[in-house]
Parts: structure tokens; sequence; C-alpha cells
């Protein structure tokens, strides 16, 4: 689902797979998408303020993963505002918001900047973290207790 509030953004021309084109408010669109502890929400609307409203609504969701596009500064100012009003945010609050978004893989272009937030969002909801998979002691699938064999040489 995409949502945005500006009327030139929000079109499914420019989003032709997404399931949903959403055009409104930032305290409308929770009234429109059903949240639950399997909805992940990434704020890249390249808007602050809406971004912020949006976050600002986000944090009493069941969501686990909050992923904001762009500088940590822009996160802790976010986060600053909030508190600022009044807010104050609980550690399950600031544990869902990741922001800058994605995994440390180098990425560059927009294409790997993707990859790296899907991989991401991947290791939280699967409740990983997201590190290589050569460092793991125990079997990568569960129930898997084949043992690892030299390869001939």
């Amino acid at each position: 689902i995409i949502a945005d509030g500006r009327t030139n953004y929000a079109t499914a021309t420019r989003f032709p797979r997404a399931t949903k084109v959403l055009l409104a408010k930032p305290a409308k669109v929770l009234e429109e998408i059903h949240t639950d502890e399997r909805t992940v929400f990434l704020l890249m609307t390249h808007n602050y303020n809406y971004d912020l409203m949006l976050l600002r609504k986000l944090l009493d969701t069941a969501t686990p993963y909050i992923g904001i596009l762009g500088p940590r500064k822009k996160t802790m100012m976010m986060l600053e505002e909030i508190e600022a009003d009044g807010k104050k945010l609980t550690l399950e609050q600031l544990d869902k918001i990741h922001g800058p978004t994605g995994l440390d893989t180098g990425a560059e272009n927009s294409e790997e900047i993707a990859l790296s937030i899907c991989a991401e969002i991947n290791a939280v909801v699967n409740n990983k973290p997201g590190t290589k998979l050569r460092n793991r002691e125990e079997p990568i699938h569960a129930g898997t207790n084949t043992p690892h064999k030299t390869p001939a040489k």
C-alpha cells in the first residue's frame, strides 16, 4: 500500500504494482489501513512534516517496524519534536523505529538501498539480527541436524 498526501504523488500511474494507492493526510492513513504485528511501515515521502505526523500515529500501533528513509539526524529531530510535545517514548516504541532504515550493505543505488531495507525488515519480523549466516553456530533451518561435510578435493 502506498500512502501520500500529495495528489501528484499518490497515483496508480506512479505505482502500478501497488495493491492500493491511498491519497490521505497522515491522520487519516491509519483509518484506511488495518495494522497488526505483521504490518510494517516505511516513511519515505521526502516530506518531513507528513512523515513526522504519521510517525506520531504509528508509535502506538502493533507494527514491529517503522523505517525512516534519510539521515539519522532526521530521525533524531523527529523523536526530539515528539518528546518536546510531551510524549514520553517507551523503549518498545523506540525499538520499532529504524532510522536510517536498512542494513549496512554498502548500498548506493536505489535497487541496492531497497534490498538493504527489505533485508532489515525481514530480519526484524523474524526476530533475527541480520548478520552473516557463516557466523551462525546452529542450523539455518529449524529441525536440520545434517552435519556439514568437507568438500572433496
